[in-house]
């Protein structure tokens, strides 16, 4: 989580963790960091644009598949006791400030048709020549189906999506550039 200056907050998923682990897993932060509050590290005091290590996952429970709680008999998990350094970088201020737009409104995400049988429709506008990755995922976050990863000119953007050979269901469309994120809820028969 972020906070800006006029105090919107904006939510970023920094990655995902090897064997499905997360769960039961301890974060502990690097002694030498300045603290803001207890808890909350200290961002302002870090040099810009440079990753800095601020701590480390240890253990949590590793697992074969995602949400086996109601088929595990005892062998889908168990304990891991890996370490994970874990590094952050404060973000660029220096560059030229403008008018924060939320990132539905910059994007201007549409999905059609939505429910979806057979092909899917996606357009979003970017503003610029920017990277952006286009995703699909499925009620356990996974990325499923097709997916889109590079850089664009400023335009409107057309994607067509074959979906028809995923089970009926419902999914999300998630779209991002190296700030901000949409997610539009989807769902296929």
């Amino acid at each position: 989580m972020s906070r800006d200056k006029e105090g919107l907050m904006t939510e970023s998923i920094a990655g995902q963790m090897p064997e499905y682990l997360g769960a039961s897993a301890e974060f502990i932060p690097h002694p030498d960091h300045v603290l803001s509050a207890p808890g909350i590290l200290d961002v302002s005091t870090w040099k810009e644009g440079v990753p800095v290590e601020i701590g480390y996952i240890l253990g949590g429970i590793r697992s074969s598949d995602a949400n086996i709680f109601f088929t595990n008999e005892g062998d889908l998990s168990e304990a891991s006791n890996r370490v994970f350094r874990v590094f952050a970088q404060r973000m660029n201020t220096a560059i030229e400030q403008e008018k924060r737009v939320s990132a539905e409104g910059y994007f201007q995400l549409k999905i059609q048709p939505n429910p979806s049988t057979d092909r899917l429709h996606i357009y979003f506008q970017t503003h610029k020549r920017e990277w952006v990755e286009l995703s699909l995922f499925d009620l356990q976050g996974r990325q499923v189906g097709p997916a889109f990863k590079g850089i664009l000119d400023p335009a409107r953007h057309e994607f067509e999506w074959s979906v028809g050979d995923l089970p009926s269901g419902t999914y999300f469309l998630r779209l991002q550039n190296r700030g901000e994120f949409v997610v539009e809820q989807m769902v296929v028969k």
